[in-house]
């Protein structure tokens, strides 16, 4: 699909210098943006696509070890696997209140929203 926009010329610099800092187009950095959250990936395939990401822009070799926190992500992943599917809306009806309420707190101080 092809979308044209006509943004305010700080709006543009500020998206280029987004997309930038991350080594991805405006496309991407867009499409990431405003991808439905139902598509994306678990919190720990998140963390390390970001991981590989960062250590492909620094240079940095990436680790051949278990890390303590890829260890204590395995353990939540073994723990979440455990959990019946009551256990689970719970867990999901408690994440959504804490986001509403970070998200309360922080419009309340006039700050962005996180969530």
């Amino acid at each position: 699909m092809s979308l044209t926009l006509e943004l305010e010329p700080e709006v543009e610099i500020s998206l280029r210098e987004a997309a930038a800092a991350e080594g991805i187009s405006i496309s991407e950095l867009l499409a990431r943006t405003f991808a439905p959250r139902t598509t994306r990936s678990s919190p720990r395939a998140h963390v390390q696509a970001l991981l590989t990401r960062w250590q492909a822009q620094d240079q940095t070799p990436a680790a051949t070890l278990t890390t303590s926190s890829e260890s204590l992500f395995q353990k939540w992943d073994e723990e979440d696997e455990a959990l019946t599917d009551a256990e689970q809306q719970t867990r999901a009806e408690q994440w959504e209140q804490i986001k509403q309420g970070i998200d309360t707190e922080r419009t309340a101080a006039g700050m962005r929203l996180v969530f």
